[in-house]
């Protein structure tokens, strides 16, 4: 079973992503869910997931900070990341690939069969 991490400021995506995968995802376990950076990389750090789902805009770090700082100190290196944003800005997403985001996704795209193709091209 794969493990993952979701981070995300907005309560109501955090929920959306959690029903997802605990309701209609069963091989995959969520195992964390932060609501801001410094609780993300923490989280990581602390349960060493699969993958994380990371919001590229939250409070205290975004999510181009937090993947820098997951690659720079070596934080779960096994983590592979997704980034989630409702912004369609192709620079954010080139800062996020450049340290490591293996998709990207926009916040009004998820649903439960993109993800789950999303999920399943990752591994």
């Amino acid at each position: 079973m794969r493990r993952i991490v979701i981070a995300d400021d907005d309560v109501i995506v955090r929920r959306y992503l959690e029903q997802i995968i605990r309701n209609e995802l069963p091989e995959f376990e969520l195992c964390g869910i932060a609501k801001n950076g410094c609780e993300a990389i923490s989280l990581i750090a602390e349960k060493q997931p699969d993958l994380a789902i990371i919001d590229i805009d939250m409070p205290e770090k975004d999510g181009v900070e937090v993947l820098y700082q997951l690659r720079k100190e070596k934080i779960s290196p096994e983590t592979k990341v997704i980034v989630l944003s409702c912004y369609n800005d192709f620079d954010y997403v080139k800062n996020a690939m450049k340290y490591g985001a293996v998709d990207y996704i926009l916040k009004y795209k998820v649903d439960t069969e993109t993800l789950a193709k999303m999920l399943e091209s990752v591994f």
